[in-house]
This record gives structure tokens, C-alpha cells and sequence, in this order.
């Protein structure tokens, strides 16, 4: 289940949560950075996914507290294991998407 959709217009912008959002064919989610710029950059920049279980373990090992916007993931699920879905396609919502690696953290 989708807990939490994210955007951010640009790098290092503060995610904004969204009710929705329309997803382009090979490009990504309106109004995120990576939008258009994935054509470039290849399919593993268009949407990225975090489970809100890993957001909580995270929380519990390192003792720092951490929003579900901070990982700064695109679409944040509930009760679901990500990893089940590499090398699958799969829909969220409408959307069709293909789980093509598992998305470590990185800097802003």
C-alpha cells in the first residue's frame, strides 16, 4: 500500500507530499527533479520506492528520529517487500513500473 508520495522541484529542496501525481512514460513524476532529466540519465532515475519498515527499523537502530520524507524517496509503502519486486514489473496505482535495483541511500 502507497503511504506517502513525494516531490521535489529541484536538489536539495525540501520534499513536498502530494495527494497524487501523474507519472510520464520514461520520464518520472511531474514536478520532480529527475522528471525529463531520467530520459538522460537512464530508467532507475524516474521513481524511487522506500518501505515505511525500513524508515522505523532505520529510527530504532540509530536512535534519531527520521520523517518519512527524509530517506527523500518518491513513493514510501506500507506492508509490502520491495525487494520481492526486482526484476518484476508491477503497478502502483495505474502506473506501470519495473524494480531494477535496490535504491541505497545517497547525499542531497
Amino acid at each position: 500500500m502507497v503511504k506517502h508520495i513525494f516531490i521535489a522541484q529541484a536538489r536539495g529542496e525540501p520534499m513536498k507530499g502530494v495527494e497524487s501525481v501523474e507519472a510520464l512514460t520514461g520520464q518520472g513524476l511531474v514536478g520532480d527533479r529527475y522528471c525529463k532529466k531520467s530520459a538522460r540519465r537512464g530508467p532507475d532515475y524516474q521513481v524511487s520506492l522506500i518501505e515505511a519498515e525500513a524508515i522505523e527499523e532505520f529510527t530504532k537502530e540509530v536512535g534519531l528520529p527520521m520523517t518519512a520524507d527524509m530517506p527523500r524517496r518518491n513513493v514510501v509503502t506500507t506492508g509490502i517487500h520491495l525487494n520481492d519486486f526486482l526484476g518484476k514489473q508491477f503497478l502502483v496505482g495505474d502506473v506501470l513500473l519495473e524494480g531494477l535495483e535496490p535504491c541505497e541511500p545517497c547525499s542531497l
